[in-house]
């Protein structure tokens, strides 16, 4: 039976025939009581062990119980089961593709400067270079790119120390695994200025800001985590807020499961940049992976 045919058998059987959001409180109360009896029968297969030998019935039919609630619920609100249960399925498939999935392989082998000359391209494989100065109690990073100096020196801009001046990883991790990054393509001097609507639109200020505010966003959540130095899943809300912060730009297409990467890898390289005082990074598009090489002798 699919979900269209049991939607519309179960809603024979419905005796509130209210519609909208007012007929709605009744199936809520219903489903928040059906989770309620199907922990009961949960709690006394775990009390009774193998001796609770109605568990399979009863907890499936606690499960069907379940079911004819939320499809109520859906039918009251004008909603398909079927829809929302393939809605359901690509959210999954977004939120847990791999690099091997059909999903997370097409963005991972997309460049977005593909169409572009090799002077306005990310370069696929480059190495960075992140040296750490002191000056009294002022702290700043200087990072280098075959010997040459690129952006400006950074400070915590903090009244902390909190490594803030390494945040560039950040910005380097999304070029490397995303392979997007406004800042870095300011940074390298890799705006595609040969078209003027994506040089103003995803490499312009505004991309470049929206890039700023998911790297300030997303280190609040780490200060809190302990920079992710034990964590291989992040919160979800978090990946979905900051893949509706770039829904305007073209890397929205890249997965959940990718800005997860991206995000995870940055916090990689940031911790052992701090760690050591800084340091050489490699990073590779083509490979999506940045990897930290250590300081030179």
């Amino acid at each position: 039976m699919d979900f269209k045919s049991y939607q519309k058998q179960a809603n024979r059987t419905d005796q509130n025939d209210v519609k909208g959001v007012e007929g709605v409180h009744i199936p809520l109360l219903g489903l928040a009581g059906e989770t309620g009896t199907l922990l009961t029968e949960y709690k006394k297969r775990l009390r009774d062990g193998e001796s609770h030998k109605l568990f399979p019935t009863q907890f499936k039919e606690e499960l069907g119980d379940i079911l004819w609630y939320i499809s109520n619920i859906a039918s009251k609100l004008d909603l398909s089961m079927e829809d929302i249960a393939k809605a359901n399925l690509a959210k999954i498939k977004e939120r847990w593709s791999t690099m091997h999935t059909d999903q997370m392989s097409l963005a991972a082998k997309f460049f977005f400067d593909d169409d572009c000359h090799i002077e306005e391209q990310i370069p696929r494989e480059f190495e960075v270079y992140f040296k750490e100065l002191s000056s009294g109690n002022k702290v700043q990073v200087k990072i280098s790119m075959n010997n040459v100096n690129i952006g400006d020196a950074l400070t915590d801009n903090s009244h902390e120390d909190d490594g803030y001046r390494y945040h560039d990883a950040f910005h380097f991790a999304f070029a490397a695994v995303l392979g997007w990054s406004p800042v870095v393509r300011s940074i390298l001097r890799k705006k595609r200025k040969s078209q003027p609507k994506m040089d103003e639109v995803e490499d312009g200020a505004r991309a470049a800001i929206l890039e700023e505010a998911i790297t300030a966003f997303v280190y609040n959540h780490a200060k809190n985590h302990e920079f992710y130095k034990d964590i291989s899943i992040l919160d979800y809300e978090l990946l979905k807020t900051v893949k509706g912060l770039v829904s305007g730009l073209e890397v929205k297409i890249c997965p959940l499961t990718q800005w997860q990467k991206a995000i995870l890898d940055g916090y990689r390289i940031f911790n052992q940049l701090l760690e050591n005082n800084g340091g050489r990074v490699r990073l590779n598009l083509n490979e999506r992976e940045i990897k930290y090489l250590g300081k030179d002798e």
